[in-house]
């Protein structure tokens, strides 16, 4: 049995040991022990603070999975992405499918438009995506989605932060959305991708920008 002496109980940040800290983990960085990067964490808003995974406590609920058609550069076709979180989107970076659906193949390798933002985007294959989840073509939004940080940092994508520490919208998102809670941002999106459909029908007559069914 071990007996602890909490009179020498010490903390890393403590006055008298900082810089000895400090030298090991330069000593360690110099040396390829240790790197630096950025990584998708949970954050609380009202706390202003991360949040380990064993903090989190998972609840089911039923929600909407919204339907939105990404337009295919100079070509009259488009590809039907699935999500939850339609105010995501605007951090688009790639569109992803598993390389094993044979619905998307034609596709993979294939320009799309991101749409409000008009983006010029890619659409990939990864072994990562379910088949089975809504459409199987999953918007890639690396700075908010724990398996799209992992293949954007597999393919290189840039990382659009457009949800900032305080729960807002940034300015990644243009003037249009920024400051906007996400909430607010969400109803908005879907009411320019309503307007945008629209529009786009003059274009592509089988737009089906948006479209919303119980999961």
């Amino acid at each position: 049995m071990d007996s602890m002496d909490w009179s020498r109980l010490k903390f890393t940040m403590d006055a008298n040991h900082q810089k000895a800290v400090k030298q090991a983990f330069v000593y360690y960085y110099k040396n390829g022990l240790i790197y630096r990067d950025e990584k998708v964490i949970n954050w609380c808003p009202g706390c202003s603070t991360s949040l380990s995974d064993l903090e989190i406590e998972y609840q089911k609920e039923k929600t909407k999975l919204w339907y939105i058609a990404y337009p295919l550069k100079n070509k009259s076709r488009s590809i039907t992405v699935a999500t939850t979180r339609p105010e995501t989107m605007l951090g688009g970076a790639a569109v992803a499918v598993n390389p094993k659906d044979p619905r998307y193949q034609k596709f993979i390798g294939e320009i799309f438009i991101l749409p409000l933002k008009e983006r010029e985007i890619l659409i990939i294959a990864d072994k990562l995506i379910d088949l089975n989840f809504g459409s199987g073509a999953v918007k890639i939004t690396p700075a908010h989605d724990l398996l799209d940080a992992e293949i954007s940092k597999k393919n290189h994508f840039s990382f659009y932060k457009i949800i900032g520490p305080d729960g807002e919208m940034t300015a990644e998102t243009d003037d249009a959305y920024q400051g906007l809670t996400i909430g607010d941002c969400r109803q908005k999106i879907i009411e320019e991708l309503k307007k945008s459909c629209r529009q786009r029908r003059r274009s592509y007559p089988q737009c089906r920008l948006l479209l919303s069914l119980p999961q």
